[in-house]
Protein backbone atom coordinates (compact mmCIF):
# COMPACT_ATOMS: atom_id res chain seq x y z
CA UNK A 1 0.00 0.00 0.00
CA UNK A 2 1.35 3.48 -0.98
CA UNK A 3 1.93 5.91 1.44
CA UNK A 4 -1.18 8.33 1.32
CA UNK A 5 1.59 11.58 1.97
CA UNK A 6 3.83 10.33 -1.50
CA UNK A 7 0.78 11.48 -3.20
CA UNK A 8 2.33 14.93 -2.45
CA UNK A 9 5.13 14.04 -5.19
CA UNK A 10 2.69 13.93 -7.65
CA UNK A 11 1.94 17.83 -7.95
CA UNK A 12 -1.21 19.84 -7.47
CA UNK A 13 -2.45 19.26 -11.44
CA UNK A 14 -1.85 15.73 -11.54
CA UNK A 15 -3.80 15.38 -8.20
CA UNK A 16 -6.14 17.87 -9.50
CA UNK A 17 -7.26 15.83 -11.94
CA UNK A 18 -6.97 12.55 -10.70
CA UNK A 19 -9.27 13.49 -7.91
CA UNK A 20 -11.55 14.22 -10.75
CA UNK A 21 -11.19 11.05 -12.26
CA UNK A 22 -11.16 9.33 -9.55
CA UNK A 23 -14.56 10.95 -8.33
CA UNK A 24 -16.45 10.51 -11.70
CA UNK A 25 -15.52 6.71 -11.32
CA UNK A 26 -17.66 6.44 -8.81
CA UNK A 27 -20.42 8.84 -9.61
CA UNK A 28 -20.45 5.96 -12.46
CA UNK A 29 -20.74 3.34 -10.50
CA UNK A 30 -23.19 4.66 -8.17
CA UNK A 31 -25.33 5.14 -11.10
CA UNK A 32 -24.89 1.76 -12.48
CA UNK A 33 -25.52 0.22 -8.88
CA UNK A 34 -28.89 2.62 -8.91
CA UNK A 35 -29.57 1.24 -12.74
CA UNK A 36 -29.24 -2.48 -11.73
CA UNK A 37 -31.16 -2.32 -8.91
CA UNK A 38 -34.31 -0.66 -10.48
CA UNK A 39 -33.36 -3.41 -13.30
CA UNK A 40 -33.39 -6.24 -10.55
CA UNK A 41 -36.68 -5.47 -9.84
CA UNK A 42 -37.74 -6.13 -13.27
CA UNK A 43 -35.37 -9.33 -14.20
CA UNK A 44 -33.31 -11.19 -11.95
CA UNK A 45 -31.29 -11.79 -15.01
CA UNK A 46 -30.14 -7.88 -14.53
CA UNK A 47 -28.28 -8.63 -11.27
CA UNK A 48 -24.44 -10.04 -12.25
CA UNK A 49 -22.06 -9.95 -9.79
CA UNK A 50 -19.61 -8.02 -11.80
CA UNK A 51 -19.85 -6.36 -15.82
CA UNK A 52 -17.30 -5.25 -18.10
CA UNK A 53 -16.70 -1.14 -17.79
CA UNK A 54 -14.34 0.70 -20.54
CA UNK A 55 -11.78 3.08 -18.61
CA UNK A 56 -9.40 4.94 -20.11
CA UNK A 57 -7.13 6.34 -17.81
CA UNK A 58 -5.82 9.98 -17.68
CA UNK A 59 -2.38 10.57 -18.83
CA UNK A 60 -2.12 11.93 -14.94
CA UNK A 61 -2.07 7.95 -14.30
CA UNK A 62 0.69 5.37 -14.92
CA UNK A 63 -0.45 2.54 -17.33
CA UNK A 64 -4.19 1.39 -17.87
CA UNK A 65 -6.40 -0.75 -16.59
CA UNK A 66 -6.98 -3.91 -18.24
CA UNK A 67 -10.56 -5.24 -18.98
CA UNK A 68 -11.65 -3.57 -16.20
CA UNK A 69 -14.98 -5.41 -14.69
CA UNK A 70 -16.98 -3.45 -11.53
CA UNK A 71 -17.31 -6.40 -9.12
CA UNK A 72 -20.82 -5.20 -7.65
CA UNK A 73 -20.60 -7.32 -4.85
CA UNK A 74 -17.39 -5.30 -3.62
CA UNK A 75 -19.61 -2.33 -4.33
CA UNK A 76 -22.31 -3.32 -1.85
CA UNK A 77 -19.36 -4.00 0.60
CA UNK A 78 -18.19 -0.69 0.10
CA UNK A 79 -21.17 1.66 -0.61
CA UNK A 80 -20.52 3.45 2.66
CA UNK A 81 -16.96 4.25 2.07
CA UNK A 82 -17.92 5.16 -2.04
CA UNK A 83 -20.47 7.75 -0.38
CA UNK A 84 -18.50 9.20 2.66
CA UNK A 85 -15.35 9.69 0.63
CA UNK A 86 -17.26 10.89 -2.91
CA UNK A 87 -18.50 13.73 -0.22
CA UNK A 88 -15.63 14.55 1.09
CA UNK A 89 -13.89 14.89 -2.70
CA UNK A 90 -16.83 16.77 -4.34
CA UNK A 91 -15.71 20.41 -3.93
CA UNK A 92 -11.91 19.63 -5.15
CA UNK A 93 -13.83 17.21 -7.66
CA UNK A 94 -15.67 20.47 -8.80
CA UNK A 95 -12.85 22.97 -8.75
CA UNK A 96 -14.71 24.79 -5.81
CA UNK A 97 -11.53 24.28 -3.47
CA UNK A 98 -8.16 24.17 -5.07
CA UNK A 99 -5.85 20.89 -4.26
CA UNK A 100 -3.28 21.57 -2.00
CA UNK A 101 -0.36 18.71 -2.04
CA UNK A 102 0.33 20.05 1.62
CA UNK A 103 -3.50 18.80 2.70
CA UNK A 104 -2.53 15.33 4.74
CA UNK A 105 -6.71 14.97 5.26
CA UNK A 106 -7.16 15.52 1.72
CA UNK A 107 -4.52 13.02 0.57
CA UNK A 108 -5.54 10.29 3.09
CA UNK A 109 -8.77 10.51 1.81
CA UNK A 110 -7.84 10.21 -2.26
CA UNK A 111 -5.82 7.45 -1.48
CA UNK A 112 -8.47 5.57 0.51
CA UNK A 113 -11.03 6.56 -2.32
CA UNK A 114 -8.28 5.05 -4.82
CA UNK A 115 -8.21 2.14 -2.46
CA UNK A 116 -11.62 1.47 -2.38
CA UNK A 117 -11.76 1.61 -6.62
CA UNK A 118 -8.77 -0.92 -7.08
CA UNK A 119 -10.73 -3.44 -4.87
CA UNK A 120 -13.95 -2.72 -7.25
CA UNK A 121 -11.98 -3.16 -10.33
CA UNK A 122 -9.53 -5.64 -8.68
CA UNK A 123 -6.84 -3.74 -10.12
CA UNK A 124 -4.19 -1.03 -9.36
CA UNK A 125 -4.54 2.60 -10.30
CA UNK A 126 -0.97 4.63 -10.29
CA UNK A 127 0.02 8.01 -10.36
CA UNK A 128 2.61 8.80 -12.80
CA UNK A 129 5.81 9.63 -10.42
CA UNK A 130 4.36 7.35 -7.46
CA UNK A 131 6.75 4.67 -5.96
CA UNK A 132 4.19 1.75 -7.20
CA UNK A 133 3.54 -0.83 -9.81
CA UNK A 134 1.49 0.93 -12.14
CA UNK A 135 -2.17 0.59 -13.23
CA UNK A 136 -3.48 -2.17 -14.47
CA UNK A 137 -4.21 -6.28 -13.35
CA UNK A 138 -1.88 -7.55 -10.62
CA UNK A 139 -1.77 -11.42 -10.59
CA UNK A 140 -0.50 -12.66 -7.37
CA UNK A 141 -0.11 -16.21 -6.51
CA UNK A 142 1.20 -17.74 -3.30
CA UNK A 143 2.14 -21.43 -2.41
CA UNK A 144 3.56 -23.57 -0.43
CA UNK A 145 4.23 -26.90 -1.37
CA UNK A 146 5.88 -29.75 0.45
CA UNK A 147 6.96 -32.11 -2.08
CA UNK A 148 6.90 -31.84 -5.82
CA UNK A 149 6.38 -35.83 -7.54
CA UNK A 150 5.01 -34.68 -10.88
CA UNK A 151 4.62 -31.17 -13.03
CA UNK A 152 3.88 -28.16 -11.08
CA UNK A 153 3.42 -24.82 -12.80
CA UNK A 154 2.77 -22.38 -10.26
CA UNK A 155 0.96 -18.93 -12.44
CA UNK A 156 -0.08 -20.05 -15.90
CA UNK A 157 -0.71 -17.25 -18.26
CA UNK A 158 -1.91 -17.86 -21.97
CA UNK A 159 -1.74 -14.09 -23.11
CA UNK A 160 -2.67 -10.55 -21.22
CA UNK A 161 -2.70 -6.78 -21.86
CA UNK A 162 -0.47 -4.78 -19.22
CA UNK A 163 -0.62 -7.48 -16.70
CA UNK A 164 1.33 -7.08 -13.30
CA UNK A 165 2.73 -10.47 -12.23
CA UNK A 166 3.30 -11.81 -8.51
CA UNK A 167 4.17 -15.19 -7.81
CA UNK A 168 5.54 -16.76 -4.85
CA UNK A 169 6.41 -20.46 -4.18
CA UNK A 170 7.73 -21.96 -1.13
CA UNK A 171 8.78 -25.16 -2.16
CA UNK A 172 9.69 -28.20 -0.15
CA UNK A 173 11.13 -31.25 -1.40
CA UNK A 174 11.40 -31.61 -5.49
CA UNK A 175 11.89 -35.38 -6.50
CA UNK A 176 13.65 -36.49 -9.18
CA UNK A 177 10.39 -37.11 -11.13
CA UNK A 178 9.47 -33.50 -10.03
CA UNK A 179 9.06 -30.97 -12.93
CA UNK A 180 8.36 -27.66 -11.82
CA UNK A 181 7.97 -24.08 -13.67
CA UNK A 182 7.30 -20.93 -11.41
CA UNK A 183 5.88 -18.42 -14.16
CA UNK A 184 5.23 -19.64 -17.43
CA UNK A 185 4.13 -16.32 -20.01
CA UNK A 186 2.84 -17.03 -23.36
CA UNK A 187 2.26 -13.44 -25.05
CA UNK A 188 2.09 -10.55 -22.36
CA UNK A 189 1.11 -6.94 -24.53
CA UNK A 190 1.67 -3.40 -22.98
CA UNK A 191 4.46 -3.40 -21.96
Amino acid sequence: MADPVSLALVGSVALTEGIKFLYGQVSKILERRSARADAAKKDDAAAKKAEPENIKLPAVFEGQLAAAKIDFDEVERQYKALLLLRGKLLNHAEGLIAVDPKDKELLSDVDALRQVLESIYKQRITFRGEDREQSGTTITTKVKISEVAGKLVVTQIDEADNVNVDTQAELGNITDTGDVIITNIGKVKGK
